[in-house]
């Protein structure tokens, strides 16, 4: 079955999947992330739709790109959260100061060497530099 769309309703599909890009911060398609996730996210009917895929084990595929990493195997924070084996409650925390710093890659956040987290990021006030519209975090 073809799903057919109009250029106005795939340009806001985009939007809301840009907006929950920067919200999940985790690689991959939307709808295959793991249903941790979908907490704090922005209540909208995608957001309903992709807890509805996992209830029932749908897949949906979509070619949508996310940011573009800093460095060569640089990793999504989320997703290196999640990697090593952080859930809910602490997930959700994890992605609200990732979410505040404007951080999506590790390599936002670290130093050149890559060995510590810069030191004005341990500061409260002081977000990345960033292109991107974030949603608000607070």
């Amino acid at each position: 079955m073809a799903l057919i769309v109009t250029i106005r309703q795939a340009f806001y599909f985009m939007l809301l999947w840009r907006l929950y890009d920067l919200e999940l911060g985790y690689s991959g398609e939307l709808f295959s992330v793991p249903a941790e996730f979908s907490q704090k996210l922005t209540d909208s009917w995608l957001m309903h739709l992709w807890c509805m895929t996992h209830e029932c084990h749908f897949l949906i595929l979509l070619d949508f790109d996310s940011p573009a990493p800093g460095h060569q195997h640089d990793v999504k924070l989320m997703q290196l959260f999640y990697e090593s084996g952080q859930r809910q409650p602490n997930l959700k925390l994890l992605n609200d100061c990732r979410m505040f710093l404007q951080a999506f890659y590790l390599s936002n956040i670290i130093d050149v060497a890559g060995t510590c987290i810069q030191k004005h990021f341990w500061e409260v006030n002081h977000p990345c530099h960033s292109d991107f519209q974030w949603p608000h975090t607070h």
